[in-house]
């Protein structure tokens, strides 16, 4: 400080001393931010993973309890419902990770769940029709073709799962 002495200057002042380690092992903010999408990405399509396996095994029991009664008793309608939920919530998390943030980063990964949430739309519709067929073998039939359908999108994991982590 440029104080004069006849006005008690120039003062001295000391202050604690700072350590600063500079961590050369550290990514880039980007590749931060780029590792953090890919971890986000990697966690929706394993949600969407546990969501169509819940979905198969419910169209696979729908399968099976179809066509057995001409009548559709009430337990096997209740059935009918959370398979219905579960193909819902499946494509709902299909569509969630194809539009995300984390999807403009991976648009094969993202387009491939896009279809196929579609796949899973068209599969819940059919499941939703159902209970207003006038058989149990039309039943059967179209519980079946849910089935397959289902079957094919959760086929569909692995090459999406191997199409991400090529992009990452």
């Amino acid at each position: 400080d440029n104080l004069p002495a006849d006005l008690k200057g120039p003062h001295v002042v000391t202050s604690q001393e700072i350590v600063i380690k500079v961590v050369d092992h550290a990514g880039t903010v980007a590749r931060q931010q780029m590792d953090k999408l890919n971890q986000q990405m990697e966690k929706k399509i394993n949600e969407v993973q546990n969501a169509v396996n819940e979905a198969r095994n419910k169209a696979e029991q729908q399968a099976q309890q179809q066509g057995k009664q001409e009548d559709m008793p009430e337990w096997v309608q209740k059935q009918l419902e959370r398979m219905e939920k579960e193909l819902a919530e499946a494509e709902q998390k299909m569509e969630e990770a194809a539009q995300g943030p984390e999807a403009e980063f991976h648009p094969k990964t993202a387009e491939k769940l896009q279809d196929m949430a579609e796949q899973m739309e068209s599969a819940q519709k059919k499941a939703e029709e159902i209970a207003q067929q006038d058989t149990a073998q039309e039943r059967a039939d179209l519980a079946k073709e849910v089935q397959e359908a289902v079957e094919q999108v959760a086929k569909e994991m692995e090459p999406l799962r191997k199409e991400f982590n090529e992009e990452r």
